[in-house]
């Protein structure tokens, strides 16, 4: 869908990382269960734990959500045609990515398990008016729909299956959506347009924002591949791959519910040879699945992080439920290699992003973190203590942090209160 600004997805993080650091000066991090203790529990939850006495890695495997299909279909040779106004220099990066993107070995490895072969560059179209000072979003479905069911003075290319249109803005132009804002309510999206005889035609639209990380090079070709990547396997907005209702406590917390969103809180921007400019990583099933990390391509560190099962469900999400305003969970470490302890802090989310406190969170210690590594196993108690603010349920996110602190997972889990 849409990519937050660069400053508000930080912020979750930053909230979580200034936690993190008032933490560490309160109690030591609580202690975990013994590695015995740990391979009994995981022989007896079906865990992934080897029986010889020596731990997996992972020791269990995270239960990461799944992207599906939900009803529509991918775009199995997607052709993007950029739309920029002739006076804007500033999209040349931008048509170079959409140029190598489709040969390159990134594109392949981000969306061939979804069923997508290929993409092609179409030639640009540079649109001799003056760009608008401010557009809205329907605005520019409704151009888009002139020009292909009318007019076509722009000269855009005919429309079939797997065609997507990149609207191109210069910083000089402001899009909204409704009430909300580029730049200070979103950045890059995609949408799709309706054609009078019913085709969906999909879009993105690139905003320029007045930030250094947006107006360079790299934040425009990082925006666009993850745009891109969503266009092609979600081409109309939760009909094609997407969460759905599949973990909303997890989607949440990491800032959306397709390919891109799901891998773009954390610094997951690498720079392929074949394509010599910066992109974003995005999400892999098959990766998830097999306990990895589940942004792709790989970087060849290790996955690490803790999650909590919740065995319960808030309508079809996965949930955890509180008996009498209170209940303690498990919190499973792993890491799909070896590597020295980390940290695990756990957060009410609501409280992260500065509302009202929601839940009461500590480990068996008392404390709000706590500090292992793969197999190990913490107990951790959750308190109602405001009103749920997600339809009746709220978040709790366990963040874990290497020795480093040069690498953070995140986990979300809804709780029933």
């Amino acid at each position: 869908m849409r990519i937050i600004p660069s400053s508000a997805l930080g912020a979750l993080g930053l909230l979580l990382c200034c936690s993190l650091a008032a933490c560490s000066s309160a109690s030591p991090p609580a202690t975990s269960t013994s590695s015995t203790e740990q391979l009994q529990e995981s022989a007896s939850d079906g865990g992934d734990a080897a029986d010889s006495g020596a731990l997996a890695f992972p020791a269990w495997k995270p239960p990461a959500p799944q992207l599906t299909l939900h009803g529509g279909a991918v775009l199995a040779a997607p052709k993007f045609q950029l739309v920029r106004f002739a006076s804007d220099p500033g999209a040349a990066p931008m048509k170079s990515l959409l140029q190598k993107m489709g040969s390159s070995s990134y594109w392949k490895e981000t969306t061939g398990e979804y069923g997508v072969t290929g993409a092609t560059a179409l030639p640009e179209i540079a649109l001799p008016d003056s760009p608008p000072a401010k557009i809205d979003d329907t605005e520019i479905a409704a151009w888009l729909v002139s020009q292909l069911d009318e007019k076509n003075t722009a000269g855009l290319s005919p429309v079939d299956a797997n065609t997507v249109y990149v609207w191109a803005a210069p910083a000089t132009t402001v899009i909204t959506k409704g009430h909300e804002r580029s730049c200070l309510d979103f950045d890059a999206y995609h949408r799709s347009a309706t054609r009078s005889n019913g085709m969906h035609v999909p879009y993105i639209v690139m905003p320029r924002c007045s930030t250094p990380k947006s107006t360079s090079q790299d934040g425009l070709t990082v925006a666009l591949s993850h745009e891109m990547i969503e266009a092609a396997t979600d081409p109309v907005n939760g009909a094609g791959f997407d969460l759905g209702t599949t973990d909303q406590g997890f989607s949440l917390v990491n800032s959306g519910t397709e390919a891109g969103d799901l891998c773009a809180l954390s610094a997951n921007s690498i720079r392929p040879a074949d394509l010599g400019a910066a992109v974003q990583r995005s999400w892999s099933n098959r990766a998830a699945a097999a306990g990895h990390d589940p942004c792709v391509p790989a970087q060849g560190t290790v996955n690490f992080g803790a999650f909590t099962d919740a065995p319960d469900h808030n309508g079809s999400h996965p949930a955890i439920k509180l008996t009498g305003g209170e209940r303690t969970v498990k919190v499973k470490l792993f890491s799909d290699a070896p590597m020295g302890d980390f940290t695990v802090s756990a957060r009410d989310f609501a409280a992260s992003q500065g509302d009202a406190p929601e839940l009461d969170v500590e480990f068996a210690d008392g404390s709000k973190m706590a500090k292992g590594k793969n197999g190990d196993v913490f107990e951790l108690t959750i308190t109602a203590r405001g009103r749920p603010s997600f339809d009746g349920a709220s978040v709790v996110v366990l963040e874990s942090v290497s020795s480093d602190r040069k690498s953070e997972h995140l986990w979300g889990a809804l709780v029933v209160h």
